[in-house]
């Protein structure tokens, strides 16, 4: 009996020094500040702004909405940018082959293009 619960114990401590999963956790303290942060609220202040409950809602709100506004800007050029590297005129959808000038789809056409092109001129 007493065996088994030394090797329990024992268990039960190896698996609590093993290191967790997955990437570095945050601090309440850090996310609490980079939220703060991400509303436009100094570190310093916001003590004194909660101290007053309809100022703070009031920087809360108008913090939240210029954020969103910014992230969806943000995530809207992103989008723009994206599709217009896609898109563009100065892109070409061929790959053209430098000996003979001929418009190949890909890539692994135009190799194949090259490669069949080497052999005829040896």
């Amino acid at each position: 009996m007493i065996g088994d619960y030394r090797s329990k114990h024992c268990l039960v401590n190896c698996q609590m020094l093993q290191k967790k999963a997955g990437g570095q956790k945050f601090e309440i303290q850090n996310t609490f500040r980079s939220n703060l942060e991400n509303v436009s609220i100094h570190q310093n202040s916001w003590e004194v702004l909660a101290a007053d409950r309809s100022v703070w809602k009031k920087k809360i709100t108008s913090g939240l909405r210029i954020f969103e506004e910014k992230r969806v800007k943000k995530i809207m050029n992103k989008r723009q940018l994206r599709h217009s590297q896609l898109t563009g005129d100065s892109v070409s959808q061929y790959v053209c082959c430098n000996t003979c000038h001929r418009d190949c789809g890909s890539r692994t056409e135009l190799f194949a293009h090259q490669r069949a092109n080497e052999r005829q001129n040896v």
